[in-house]
C-alpha cells in the first residue's frame, strides 16, 4: 500500500544462460540436435521433408543406443525457455546455448533442392562448441523415389565423426550399438580388400560389444575361412564353423531377407550345396541386385557345383558364365567389393591350369564345404574358354585332345585370367591378394619374372590367405625363374630350418619338397640332397630313402617338376656321377635319377 508505483518496479531481463563445460570432441559427436531442414526451391510436394528429413534421420540414429538424438519436444522445449522461434535459423550464439539446454552438441542441417524430377539433398553437422563443420555430403534420388536409401547413406555421413567408415550401409540394422557396427564396418571394408585376419579381428569386437550381432558373426566364418589355411577348413570344431552356427542360431532377430542369406552360408559350410543354392537363388529373384547373395553364389558356381544325375552322361550344375555375370555386376555396382574378382579369375586361371586343372563336383553331399574340396570327384569339367563364352568340358574328353590343342585352349584361359588380373591390379594396387593372384596367372602363362615379382609383392603387403605355402612358392619361382643360385640358399635355408622336408597337407598348395628335391640336385647339393631324404624317409614299399625325392618330384600330378626342370636334373646327375656317388643316401637312385626321372 505504501510502497512505490508501478512506473518505479524494476522489468525483469532476460539473461543468458552460462555455458556449461563441454564433454570431449569425442563424446559430443555422438549426440546430435536435428534441425528443420530447407525446403530451398520451395515446391509444395517438398515441403514434407522439412520435419519429415530430420525425423528419418533420428529414427535412423535413434536406433543405435551409444548414439543421443534430441527429441522433437526437448528440442521445442528448449527453444521456447531461450527464446528462438520455431521457424528461425538459429545463430552460432544460439547453437551453443541449445547445446547446453539438451546436450545435442552435434547440430545436423539440410537443404532439399528440387531440379526436374530429381532431388538432391545435402547434410551438414556441427560441432556447436567450435563451430566446426565435422561432416558434409549430399545424394540425389527421383522425386516420386523411396528416399529411405538416400537417408540411409546420409546417416553413415553423420556417423563418420564417430568412426564409422565412408560406404557402410545402414540399410538393415542389427545392432544398437553403432561401436559394434563401426567394427562391423571396418571389417566390411577390410574383407573387401582381402585383409581377411585384419577383418576377422574387427568382426570379433562388434561381436565382443554386441553378442547377438548375427551378421558379424557370418562375417567371421566368411573371413575365418577366407584366411584360414586347408587343415582349418576341414576342423567341424574351428572358428569358422562355430561362427556360422551362431549366426544361424540368432537370425531370427534379422529382416527376412538377412536371415535368408545366414543360413544359405550355413548350408554352403555344412555341405549343403543345393539347399544354399536354392536359398540363394531365390533371393536374387526377388532382388537381382542383391550384392551378398550374388557374391556367394558367384562363387559357390566355381568352388562347390554338384553332379547332375537326371542326364546321361552326367554334368556339373554350374554355370560358370552367370559366374563371371554377376561378378561383372557386383563390381559395377560397388567396385569397392574388390574381392569379387576371386571368382573369374579361378574360373578362368583353372582352364589355364592352376592347382588341379578343372572345375569337379560330387553325386552326393558331403557332411561340409571342406570335404567337398578334399574328396575324390564324381566328375570333372574343364572351362574351355569358347570365343567369349565358357564351356565345361568333360576331363576326360579334354585330356583326349592333342597336346598342342591342349596347350592352346590352356592358353587362352591363362590370357583371359591376366585381364581379370590387370583389372584387380588397377582397381586395387594395395590389395596382397590382387598381386598374388597376378603371381600365379603369370605363372601358367610362362612368365616366371613377372610371377616372382608380384609375389614378392604381395609379400610386402602382407599376404593374409594362409592357403599357399609362401616359401614354398618363392622357391619355385626362383628355379623355374633360372635364378638357381638363389634358389639353392633358400633351400638350404630352409633345410637348416626343418621346413623343407615337412610333409604337406596338401601339395597342390605347398611346393617345399618336390621343389626343394629339384633345387639341391640341380644346384649338384648332393649332401644336402641326401640329408633331406634321410629326413623324409623311404617311401612306402620302396626301401631307398633317396627314391622319397624322385616320389616328390614326379609321384603326384598335383606337384609335378616340369619336364623341362625333370630333363635338366637327368643332366646334371649324368654330369657329375661322381660327385653324386659319394653320398651313399643316393648312391641307389643313381641310376633312376640320371636316366629314369622322365616317363
Amino acid at each position: 500500500l505504501y510502497g512505490p508505483g508501478p512506473a518505479s518496479i524494476p522489468t525483469p531481463t532476460r539473461r543468458a544462460a552460462t555455458p556449461s563445460t563441454p564433454p570431449a570432441p569425442a563424446i559430443r559427436a555422438r549426440h546430435f540436435l536435428l534441425v528443420p531442414f530447407r525446403n530451398v526451391t520451395r515446391r509444395p510436394e517438398q515441403d514434407w521433408l522439412v520435419t519429415g528429413a530430420p525425423l528419418m534421420l533420428a529414427q535412423i540414429l535413434g536406433q543405435f543406443t551409444d548414439i543421443s538424438v534430441v527429441s522433437d519436444e526437448r528440442h521445442a522445449a528448449a527453444r521456447r525457455k531461450l527464446g528462438i522461434g520455431t521457424e528461425a535459423v538459429a545463430d552460432e550464439v544460439q547453437l551453443r546455448r541449445l547445446a547446453d539446454e539438451t546436450g545435442g552438441w552435434t547440430t545436423v542441417s539440410g537443404n532439399v533442392f528440387a531440379t526436374r524430377n530429381m532431388l538432391r539433398i545435402t547434410v551438414q553437422s556441427t560441432d556447436a562448441v567450435s563451430g566446426r563443420v565435422l561432416a558434409r555430403g549430399d545424394t540425389s534420388i527421383e522425386a516420386n523415389a523411396d528416399p529411405r536409401e538416400a537417408f540411409d547413406h546420409l546417416s553413415v555421413l553423420l556417423l563418420q565423426p564417430a568412426g564409422v567408415p565412408p560406404g557402410a550401409s545402414l540399410a538393415s540394422i542389427t545392432t544398437r550399438s553403432v561401436d559394434a557396427f563401426r567394427a562391423y564396418a571396418r571389417g566390411q571394408e577390410l574383407y573387401q580388400r582381402s585383409r581377411f585376419q585384419e577383418a576377422e579381428a574387427a568382426f570379433t569386437v562388434a561381436v565382443r560389444l554386441d553378442s547377438t550381432f548375427a551378421p558379424a558373426w557370418a562375417a567371421i566364418a566368411a573371413s575365418a575361412a577366407s584366411g584360414g589355411s586347408l587343415e582349418l577348413l576341414l576342423d567341424p570344431t574351428s572358428r569358422a564353423y562355430q561362427a556360422i552356427e551362431r549366426a544361424a542360431r540368432l537370425s531370427n532377430r534379422l529382416p527376412t531377407r538377412d536371415a535368408k542369406l545366414v543360413r544359405a552360408i550355413q548350408a554352403l559350410f555344412r555341405g549343403e550345396v543345393r539347399r544354399a543354392r536354392r536359398q540363394l537363388d531365390s533371393l536374387l529373384a526377388t532382388n537381382p541386385e542383391d550384392l551378398d547373395a550374388a557374391f556367394w553364389l558367384a562363387n559357390m558356381l566355381v568352388m562347390a557345383p554338384s553332379v547332375d544325375t537326371s542326364v546321361n552322361p552326367p554334368r556339373l550344375e554350374s554355370s560358370v558364365n552367370r559366374a563371371v555375370v554377376l561378378a561383372e555386376m557386383i563390381l559395377d555396382r560397388d567396385p569397392r567389393r574388390r574381392n569379387t574378382y576371386g571368382a573369374p579369375l579361378l574360373v578362368h586361371a583353372l582352364g589355364a591350369g592352376l592347382w588341379w586343372g578343372d572345375i569337379y563336383g560330387h553325386r552326393r553331399e558331403l557332411p561340409s564345404f571342406a570335404a567337398t574340396l578334399m574328396m575324390p570327384p564324381d566328375f570333372r569339367a574343364v572351362p574351355v574358354l569358347r570365343g567369349d563364352t565358357l564351356e565345361l568340358v568333360p576331363r576326360s574328353v579334354f585330356d583326349s585332345l592333342p597336346q598342342e590343342e591342349q596347350q592352346r585352349l590352356r592358353r587362352r584361359s591363362a590370357d583371359k585370367a591376366w585381364h581379370w588380373a590387370e583389372r584387380w591390379l588397377l582397381a586395387g594396387p594395395e590389395d596382397a591378394d590382387a598381386h598374388l593372384w597376378a603371381s600365379n596367372v603369370a605363372e601358367l602363362r610362362g612368365d616366371y619374372d613377372r610371377a616372382l615379382l608380384e609375389l614378392g609383392v604381395a609379400d610386402s603387403l602382407g599376404i593374409q590367405s594362409a592357403l599357399e605355402n609362401k616359401e614354398g612358392r618363392r622357391l619355385s619361382l626362383l628355379l623355374l625363374s633360372g635364378r638357381r643360385a638363389a634358389a639353392g640358399a633358400k633351400a638350404d635355408s630352409m633345410l637348416a630350418a626343418g621346413t623343407l622336408a615337412s610333409a604337406p597337407f596338401a601339395r597342390v598348395f605347398d611346393r617345399r619338397r618336390a621343389y626343394g628335391a629339384a633345387t639341391l640336385l640341380l644346384t649338384k647339393r648332393w649332401a644336402s640332397a641326401a640329408r633331406m631324404a634321410e629326413m623324409m624317409g623311404a617311401p612306402p614299399r620302396d626301401q631307398r630313402m633317396c627314391a622319397s625325392l624322385m616320389r616328390e618330384m614326379t609321384g603326384f600330378l598335383d606337384a609335378r617338376i616340369p619336364p623341362a626342370a625333370r630333363r635338366a636334373i637327368m643332366d646334371t646327375v649324368s654330369a657329375n656321377l661322381q660327385a653324386f656317388m659319394a653320398q651313399p643316401t643316393l648312391v641307389p637312385c643313381a641310376d633312376d635319377l640320371s636316366k629314369r626321372l622322365f616317363p
